[in-house]
């Protein structure tokens, strides 16, 4: 079970990245959207804490992948289309974050009454919200930085050190905050493990999907310069 465990997280996994080679260059802004925004909102409802995925002892949730998929989008944003656009769709991101968070108090207080859980699962996206917050400005100024200055140019580095922050930094703020404010501390460093190995996971697999898309642009280019 541990083994088939994992193959349907990788097989999810390369779905999921797969989906930003669709629509190929002209449609690309509207998949990157689609994908950062989905990607953003769902990990905060499809963690380990609500859907936990048992393998070899640890309990993995398909956040992982949601998130660094939202991460890799906002990466790309930057890479091809600059600061600005990079901010907005990280930033639309968030808010929808917190709208859903919004959404799904309104209708658990409507539906189930007042009480303590629809007030923590609010705090919760919050503490999400923000560590996105601090991992976004960090990724997009420090890769603008190497860029502006000639650091680093090359796209895989910078895609690495992107999500290699993004997941060195997002889940141990979250949880930290969650941990200290709410009280959930006591399984904290095996949701930590768990989360960083399933986000490694999805570096690889991101630096491939980089790859697959530098060579459709490539062959959409050449096959344009052919036509003209």
């Amino acid at each position: 079970m541990d083994l088939l465990n994992i193959l349907y997280l990788v097989i999810l996994t390369l779905a999921l990245f797969s989906a930003c080679l669709i629509g190929g260059k002209k449609y690309r802004g509207t998949v990157l959207y689609a994908l950062a925004i989905g990607g953003a909102v769902n990990a905060n409802f499809f963690h380990a804490g609500n859907y936990p995925i048992k393998i070899y002892g640890l309990d993995f949730g398909i956040d992982f992948v949601l998130y660094n998929i939202f991460i890799f989008c906002v990466i790309v944003m930057l890479l091809e289309n600059g600061k600005k656009d990079a901010y907005l769709l990280g930033t639309s991101s968030i808010i929808a974050i917190m709208l859903s968070a919004v959404f799904q108090f309104i209708a658990e207080l409507f539906s189930k009454g007042y009480s303590v859980t629809i007030w923590e699962n609010l705090i919760n996206f919050a503490f999400s919200s923000l560590a996105s917050i601090i991992v976004l400005v960090i990724i997009v100024e420090l890769i603008s930085f190497f860029l502006r200055r000639n650091i680093i140019k090359n796209k895989y580095v910078l895609v690495l050190i992107g999500m290699g922050i993004a997941t060195i930094l997002n889940s141990p703020i979250y949880y930290a905050l969650s941990g200290l404010v709410l009280g959930h501390a006591e399984n904290v460093g095996y949701l930590l493990l768990s989360s960083f190995i399933g986000k490694l996971l999805t570096i690889g697999v991101a630096v491939l999907t980089l790859f697959l898309l530098e060579i459709i642009d490539k062959k959409r280019q050449e096959k344009l310069n052919k036509e003209a």
